[in-house]
């Protein structure tokens, strides 16, 4: 029988990963706790090869852990580009806390060039909880939590490479946002611009909401966002709203997710996307929100997310005390298939130019005789669209014809100037190809290439045709 991580590490039973990084080695870093001191809860960092196993030459055996106060933890962590591992984390003594930044070497090792002994501590508010981070290309390193200086406040902190406070940061490297609110800080990120983008969750008595804020790099408000002078907006989905994560897209948007139980009677996972200036994007799901109902009665809660190299967008967390992943496109996607029968079709979830996989092989009586083939468009993408379709011609041996409904479409699509119009998520359009012999010999071969795109996506199917 298999014994449990907590078994193997020898550890006592409150053990938690909060967080988790990958090196360019392919070795795993993950933060969180653990009480092993019996009742106080200490930081911990350990790291294990691509296989699994605990990195022994990490730390002690793979393993670090450390206390400040009566309960700490590891809240975000980060590989920079040389090596060296950021851990940021909170503690609590009492009444109070405050938040830990930690530097590693390569080899688990307090960085002793970082501050004084490669421990820097922050502290805004009476007490400081911190929740992400984020490296800049220059080095210095961002750590935003919350604080509750009025209520709860964001908070964020600005050090520079050596680990002391950046001054060029609100004058002290210290900042404090009071919006009006009790909003709790759930994600930073560092904008190409060098903007500051914050996200987290409205705490309201009768509902909580998504709210994000843009900062300058200087920490002055961008009042460029958010459509009025407040650098900030709040997003009601429509009931208990928690923001867990943010992620960027390559083409300046946003997502948000988290949990809400906005129409539904339990929680589900939720995803929110925005435009660059903050306002929603109503192309993406419904009303710019998706929203991962895992089952009925199930409960479920989001914690992080990333995006893939391919632009896919993952969501993990649990439902109903299991994990629980969900995986969505995020950008233009078209999914061609083509069968003998409108429902009977190859190529769903095949995508590439070729037509490999996805290819329908049909005999033509020669002499006259006809084929009929069934080609679907599915939007596959996270938005509407519209897609536009070209086919293959005929020549000297075969006729084809292209019909949408009962009307001839053959000359656009042959052009490429045939348009599906504007297909929702999941939608799909109908086209028939009739082919038709017109040789008296067998034997005669002619492949109909069809291929569906929209800004950058294609998929292609293969009909290949022979005279019988």
């Amino acid at each position: 029988m298999k014994r449990s991580l907590v078994e193997q590490l020898g550890m006592a039973d409150d053990v938690a990963a909060k967080c988790v990084a990958l090196q360019k080695d392919g070795k795993i870093l993950v933060g969180g706790y653990t009480n092993a001191r019996e009742g106080d809860r200490d930081l911990l960092v350990m790291r294990f090869n691509s296989n699994g196993s605990l990195d022994t030459t990490f730390a002690s055996n793979g393993i670090l852990v450390h206390h400040d106060g009566t309960d700490d933890e590891a809240a975000a962590i980060a590989v920079q580009p040389d090596g060296k591992i950021v851990v940021v984390g909170s503690y609590r003594s009492g009444s109070t806390g405050g938040i830990t930044v930690i530097r590693l070497n390569q080899h688990g090792i307090f960085d002793r060039s970082f501050d004084t002994n490669g421990l820097r501590y922050v502290s805004i508010g009476p007490v400081n909880i911190a929740t992400s981070m984020a490296l800049q290309p220059d080095g210095k390193i961002l750590v935003a939590g919350y604080c509750n200086t009025n209520s709860n406040d964001f908070a964020i902190a600005r050090l520079t490479p050596e680990g002391s406070l950046d001054n060029s940061f609100s004058t002290d490297g210290l900042h404090s946002i009071n919006l009006g609110g009790s909003d709790r800080i759930a994600a930073v990120k560092v904008l190409p611009d060098g903007k500051i983008l914050l996200a987290g969750t409205r705490l309201n008595a009768s509902n909580d909401d998504f709210v994000f804020y843009r900062m300058n790099g200087d920490s002055t408000p961008d009042y460029s966002f958010g459509g009025s002078a407040t650098a900030y907006r709040i997003h009601d989905l429509g009931a208990w709203d928690t923001a867990s994560a943010m992620v960027l897209q390559p083409d300046g948007k946003f997502i948000i997710t988290g949990h809400s139980n906005a129409g539904a009677s339990s929680y589900n996972f939720v995803a929110a996307r925005y435009h660059a200036d903050g306002s929603s994007d109503t192309s993406f799901g419904t009303g710019g929100v998706v929203s991962t109902d895992f089952g009925t009665g199930f409960t479920e809660n989001a914690y992080g997310s990333a995006l893939q190299p391919d632009g896919r967008l993952l969501i993990a967390g649990y439902s109903s005390n299991h994990f629980a992943v969900a995986r969505y496109n995020l950008f233009n996607r078209v999914d061609a298939r083509v069968g003998t029968s409108s429902s009977a079709t190859t190529g769903n979830n095949i995508y590439n130019s070729s037509g490999a996989n996805q290819t329908l092989n049909v005999n033509v009586s020669k002499g006259g005789g006809k084929k009929t083939s069934y080609i679907r468009i599915q939007n596959d993408g996270h938005e509407t669209r519209s897609f536009t379709v070209k086919g293959t011609g005929g020549n000297s041996n075969f006729t084809v014809r292209y019909l949408s409904g009962s009307t001839n479409v053959t000359s656009s699509v042959v052009s490429g100037s045939f348009s599906t119009g504007n297909l929702a998520t999941g939608a799909t359009a109908s086209l028939k190809m009739e082919i038709t012999a017109k040789t008296d010999s067998a034997n005669k071969t002619r492949t109909f290439n069809v291929t569906a795109s929209s800004s950058g996506t294609t998929d292609t199917i293969l009909v290949k045709a022979k005279s019988k």
